[in-house]
């Protein structure tokens, strides 16, 4: 199994069963949800970082976009702030994700949230961009 797909099943695994969300954690831009608060989560660029193939393996940036779904008649951003907390909190107790090929898990940046009131309720959602450093071989994604 490529790497990056091994760190997108222990971000899915470490985000289900929040306070907030619980078990509504679900990979792939999804954005009708039957059940909010919900998150989905979807992997972005996935760049090489190393400049040479001389070393015994590469070093990448897998950017992860995490995004938070509510829908409420009110505090919509109030929600959308105890879920990243929530997010925040449980991808930092571990920023190798559990797997001993991470290096590093960092917030690049949460998004401005979109807020839509044409619904039968005020709905928002809100993207944390993650980067996820990770290392691989220089002749396998899988070792």
């Amino acid at each position: 199994m490529h790497r990056a797909e091994s760190i997108m099943q222990a971000i899915t695994t470490n985000l289900t069963g929040l306070a907030t969300t619980g078990a509504n954690v679900h990979r792939g831009r999804v954005y009708s949800l039957a059940a909010v608060p919900a998150l989905s989560i979807s992997m972005g660029s996935d760049e090489n970082l190393s400049g040479s193939r001389t070393w015994p393996y590469l070093t990448r940036r897998l950017q992860v976009i995490i995004t938070a779904h509510v829908k409420t008649t009110t505090q919509l951003e109030t929600q959308l702030n105890q879920i990243k907390t929530e997010v925040f909190a449980a991808l930092n107790a571990d920023i190798s994700q559990g797997l001993a090929f991470v290096i590093d898990t960092e917030l690049a940046i949460d998004e401005q949230p979109e807020l839509d009131a044409e619904q039968d309720q005020p709905t928002a959602r809100c993207d944390m961009q993650w980067t996820i450093l990770y290392r691989h071989s220089n002749t396998s994604t899988e070792a």
